[in-house]
């Protein structure tokens, strides 16, 4: 069966396989029957009450005629070795926190924004450095925290080619003094060389963009799993705590960011205006 632990990935799951029986249209009798089960166990897998083993999955995948795509995204996020990856090799991190690393590494997809400061998939590493001392508190000297080695490790595996990454980025978080002037300075041509690999699609949200709903959402990304399964999950970062939100509200922040993306800066303007600032 899935492991133990946060229940985000029992939820999606849960929630495709209510999607895909609804619309195939079989009753939960129908999908009992097919895991020779009752219908209370096809209603709690559904509700992402508990989690499956893969031979059943791929039952009730079969049964509801789901593409090859679709059918690869969830039993990839429904096997117990997703658990494990680079984040594994830092204690630092909460247990939510590797379990968003791993949903991330299991994307087609990710769009980031945040609003006051680089995300962290993108900062260069004094940025990281500075970054991490306002956070805490706590300078660091002379080799890198933790924290930040993980952000490095981070970018190092996500930043491969592997998925299509977007980022929407502030005029504001661009301006926002992390660390010396010459650590935004690297931060901004750290950006424009990534763009220019094209390794992430960045755009520079200015100041005279025309008015945006992002005060609405805040720091936001969102993963999205399969081009074609529509199964995706929008995650909030806070103080102390991280929230996972799916369904409605994940395909809403989805929705959102591209308006960001449309009155963002184009791919080239966005590069002209970060090496503008790294001059």
């Amino acid at each position: 069966m899935m492991p133990a632990g946060p229940p985000i990935r029992r939820q999606l799951i849960g929630a495709a396989l209510r999607r895909y029986r609804v619309a195939f249209g079989c009753t939960l009798a129908d999908a009992a029957e097919t895991l020779h089960c009752d219908k209370s166990k096809i209603w709690r897998i559904e509700a992402g009450e508990r989690g499956l083993r893969l031979p059943d999955l791929r039952a009730l995948l079969a049964e509801y005629g789901v593409d090859q795509a679709s059918e690869a995204a969830l039993l990839a996020m429904a096997d117990p070795s997703g658990m494990t990856g680079w984040w594994s090799a830092h204690d630092c991190l909460s247990e939510a926190e590797q379990e968003y690393m791993a949903l991330e590494a299991m994307s087609v997809l990710a769009c980031y924004y945040s609003p006051l400061h680089v995300p962290e998939l993108l900062q260069a590493p004094a940025y990281a450095e500075a970054r991490h001392e306002a956070d805490t508190g706590m300078a660091t000297v002379g080799v890198p925290s933790p924290a930040v080695e993980a952000v490095l490790a981070r970018q190092d595996a996500t930043l491969d080619g592997a998925r299509d990454l977007r980022a929407v980025i502030t005029e504001a978080a661009l301006s926002q003094a992390t660390g010396r002037h010459e650590v935004m300075r690297q931060q901004a041509a750290h950006l424009a060389r990534l763009a220019e690999a094209r390794r992430v699609d960045i755009r520079v949200l200015p100041f005279d963009a025309p008015a945006h709903p992002a005060p609405a959402i805040g720091a936001v990304s969102i993963l999205s799993f399969s081009a074609t399964a529509g199964i995706s999950v929008a995650h909030v970062p806070g103080i102390t705590t991280r929230q996972f939100l799916t369904g409605k509200v994940a395909a809403r922040c989805a929705h959102t960011f591209e308006q960001l993306r449309a009155n963002a800066l184009p791919p080239e303007e966005s590069i002209a205006f970060l090496r503008n600032l790294a001059a």
